[in-house]
C-alpha cells in the first residue's frame, strides 16, 4: 500500500460513523495491507504532533488538552 492508497481508504468516512466504516474497509484488505495502513497512519499521526497544529486545535475546540489533541489528530487523519 502506498500513501495515496492510505488516504483513499480514509476518504469520505462519515464523521459520526468513521470508525465502523474504516473497520469494514480494512476488513477487505490482506494482512500485509492492514499492516502497511497502520504504518502510514502512525507516520501521519506522528507528523501531526506540532505546536502550531495544537494551537489551531486549541482555537477551534475552545481549549485542547493532551487527550483532546490526540482525538483532534485522529479526526484530522
Amino acid at each position: 500500500m502506498n500513501v495515496d492508497s492510505f488516504w483513499k481508504l480514509n476518504e469520505g468516512l462519515p464523521p459520526g460513523n468513521a470508525e465502523d466504516q474504516l473497520r469494514e474497509r480494512l476488513a477487505a484488505l490482506s494482512q500485509e495491507e492492514v499492516v502497511a495502513y497502520q504504518e502510514h497512519f502512525d507516520r501521519a499521526f506522528g507528523l501531526a504532533y506540532q505546536w502550531n497544529l495544537w494551537a489551531a486545535a486549541y482555537v477551534i475546540e475552545g481549549g485542547c488538552s493532551d487527550d483532546g489533541f490526540t482525538n483532534f489528530r485522529y479526526g484530522l487523519i
